[in-house]
């Protein structure tokens, strides 16, 4: 039986006691980033039961935390993307919603600019606050929050300073080793099986498929926890979003050395991947400064990346 807790700041977290487990593709169908499999031991850590939400987010927006000084450790390139909130997040003055500065960060440790693509959020700062637009959907506000790498960690880094605690993101084998329930010899997040799947995850299955020929669009009553949740109690570790881990990605798990850009990794897939993109052991990456979000208003998907936070056990 999960132990659970809430912090006061509303997420609630599941105690995963540490263990062994052989991480990778298991059932050798995966791609070959997925190998050399390989027993690794975690030790014991909480992580949040589901992605950081919209509604979450604003709390961290309303908050005092400015972080002025990046900690090289965690990313040296920090320094250079944000000094304080109004650094890397812009407000529309038309339509005063909040969009959020994809950013693009240089082999030498500054940034290239922005891209074109700013995401906008169902957010927007009224009477010297942010909060949710009034015109949103019940749906928006437990829509997992799309976020960069950078901006996961500056969350992270003000729970930890709120709660006293050390919040940071799940490591890849930490993230693995709870979509798979603990380690088990599970392929997709709460299940084997591939007929069940859509009770498990959102994923690009045939009823997506139908809604988009329909001219409907599959994403607007997507929420984090509607699915069923794996054998801890985990909800969306497979589908959705694709999620931030808080390693650098390397080409398989025995490579020790990078290519020059910041690469990190992400883990779950999203609702736009097949079923095999959704497996609990798919790997892949993005630069941390890229940012994406759901397109809640058309058919359209922009492959967004969530988070959700892991606390480390003293």
């Amino acid at each position: 039986m999960a132990k659970y807790f809430k912090n006061h700041l509303g997420h609630q977290m599941i105690y995963i006691p540490g263990g062994e487990f052989v991480m990778g593709d298991i059932y050798g169908d995966g791609a070959s980033n997925e190998r050399p499999l390989q027993k690794v031991k975690v030790k014991s850590f909480s992580i949040s039961d589901k992605l950081v939400t919209n509604k979450q987010i604003i709390k961290f927006l309303n908050s005092n935390y400015e972080k002025p000084v990046a900690d090289p450790i965690i990313n040296p390139y920090l320094s250079e993307i944000v000094r304080l909130k109004n650094s890397y997040f812009d407000l529309d003055s038309s339509s005063n919603m909040l969009s959020q500065l994809n950013l693009s960060p240089n082999r030498n440790g500054g940034t290239e600019g922005l891209f074109n693509l700013k995401p906008k959020f169902p957010i927007e700062h009224v009477d010297g606050s942010f909060t949710l637009f009034k015109n949103r959907s019940k749906f928006h506000e437990e829509l997992p929050i799309g976020t960069s790498w950078f901006i996961a960690n500056l969350y992270c880094d003000w729970l930890s300073r709120a709660t006293g605690e050390i919040y940071r993101l799940p490591t890849e084998p930490e993230w693995e080793y709870a979509a798979r329930s603990g380690g088990k010899n599970e392929k997709w997040s709460g299940t084997n099986s591939e007929y069940n799947l859509s009770d498990y995850a959102w994923f690009n299955n045939d009823k997506m498929n139908l809604g988009m020929r329909l001219g409907k669009s599959p994403y607007k009553e997507i929420a984090v926890g509607l699915k069923k949740p794996n054998g801890l109690g985990i909800y969306d570790m497979s589908g959705l979003v694709s999620e931030w881990c808080y390693n650098q990605y390397f080409g398989d798990y025995s490579c020790s050395t990078s290519d020059g850009y910041p690469k990190y990794v992400t883990r779950g897939g999203c609702c736009q991947f097949d079923s095999m993109g959704v497996r609990c052991f798919s790997r892949s990456y993005v630069t941390g400064g890229t940012t994406s979000e759901f397109d809640v208003y058309g058919s359209s998907f922009k492959s967004p990346i969530g988070f959700r936070v892991c606390k480390q056990e003293r």
